[in-house]
């Protein structure tokens, strides 16, 4: 039996939150799974926090608010835990299960970007994250992770994972829109939605033209340079200038910043800041934007890169890290955060037409990745080892 940890992706689901990042990651995976594998082979864990136990529960019944029963593993189980950072309870008890009775423990690093760049997060926060990712490479009979980038940062920063098989599964580019019984509805740039299925605000946007800049709102994102390069070029442009909407929730990391930002894009006339995004309004988002811009600072993968380009759309994003690994020529790269040289390069977006076109005709005849084919990978790996 494969159990895959959905502690946090479970209060997502019940809380009725959209997810992103990690839990968009374990979502896809664990439903993924399920399709190749079946109900006989796959199951989920979901920590329980009165008994601080494991339960495990079916595929299904994670979005139906099945309990479950208390996990019992087997020598040949196999436990893949993908989003052990939050609970620290959880995460303990994620290095005892199935300890005594051998099963193999799979842990999916996506970054360690609180050690290689402690600047972005919290001091508490670093010394936390250094500790228990010690521990888990330490319980780990497998380490996964998304890129090359992020094997080499892990093998850099913690020692204990040279003596570890690491391996390395690119996400997939593919959008999937994950209705709330947990069935994927696939989207593409020729699917159409309802106007029905859209908030009043995102609607609104539908007899506009726009850039698309789809992640949390925070400092190593980048966040404040893209808002900063769009008001240079509205003043330059004016009206014709697309809007650009920022698709993401505030940070709790870096208030000053944040609170800097929201007052920027309060008072600005060609920027709308989007919050609580259903999987819908954000594939419809994608679908009707000219092209996306991801400037982060630093990124273990970079899914909204993928996403964007799954829609055909265009995208300009830095060239660090791992983000030249998601889309490498079909994205214009830029090298460095010169505002003069952003500025170029969304301008050239905005308003060239047919290099637009061109790119957009790039992107469509590419081979990009399914999120089928990724859990292919992931199985293929979970079995193997």
């Amino acid at each position: 039996m494969i159990y895959v940890d959905c502690s946090q992706l479970s209060r997502f689901v019940r809380n009725g939150k959209p997810v992103s990042g990690i839990q968009r990651l374990t979502l896809n995976s664990v439903v993924g799974l399920h399709e190749l594998l079946g109900e006989e082979q796959i199951k989920t864990l979901v920590f329980d926090e009165e008994s601080a136990t494991f339960h495990c529960i079916s595929v299904d019944g994670l979005f139906t608010g099945d309990k479950g029963k208390p996990a019992v593993f087997r020598m040949e189980d196999r436990l893949l835990f993908m989003e052990w950072y939050w609970n620290q309870a959880a995460f303990e008890a994620g290095l005892k299960a199935g300890k005594s009775v051998r099963a193999k423990h799979f842990r999916f690093i996506h970054d360690v970007i609180p050690v290689a760049r402690p600047e972005f997060v919290r001091p508490a926060n670093t010394r936390r994250f250094r500790a228990n990712t010690e521990l888990a490479l330490a319980a780990a009979d497998v380490i996964l992770t998304n890129s090359d980038f992020s094997k080499q940062d892990i093998l850099k920063h913690f020692p204990i994972s040279k003596s570890r098989p690491i391996a390395v599964l690119k996400l997939a580019h593919e959008f999937a829109v994950i209705d709330t019984r947990g069935k994927i509805i696939k989207a593409g740039p020729t699917v159409k939605f309802l106007k029905s299925d859209l908030k009043i605000k995102v609607a609104s946007l539908a007899d506009q033209k726009f850039v698309l800049m789809v992640g949390t709102l925070e400092e190593r994102k980048n966040t404040l340079l893209a808002v900063k390069v769009w008001q240079r070029l509205y003043r330059k442009h004016g009206s014709k200038l697309p809007k650009l909407v920022l698709v993401g929730f505030h940070s709790a990391h870096s208030l000053p910043y944040t609170a800097s930002l929201i007052l920027r894009t309060a008072l600005s006339q060609n920027i709308l800041h989007l919050s609580n995004c259903s999987d819908t309004e954000l594939a419809w988002l994608y679908q009707q934007s000219l092209f996306s811009i991801y400037i982060s600072q630093y990124e273990g993968w970079g899914l909204s890169i993928g996403e964007s380009l799954w829609f055909g759309k265009p995208v300009v994003s830095q060239s660090n890290s791992s983000l030249p690994e998601v889309g490498g020529e079909l994205v214009d790269m830029v090298d460095g955060e010169d505002l003069k040289r952003l500025e170029r390069h969304f301008e050239r977006l905005s308003f060239d037409v047919e290099y637009r076109n061109r790119r957009s005709a790039s992107i469509a005849s590419a081979p990009l990745r399914n999120w089928k084919q990724f859990a292919e990978r992931l199985a293929q790996n979970l079995t193997n080892a």
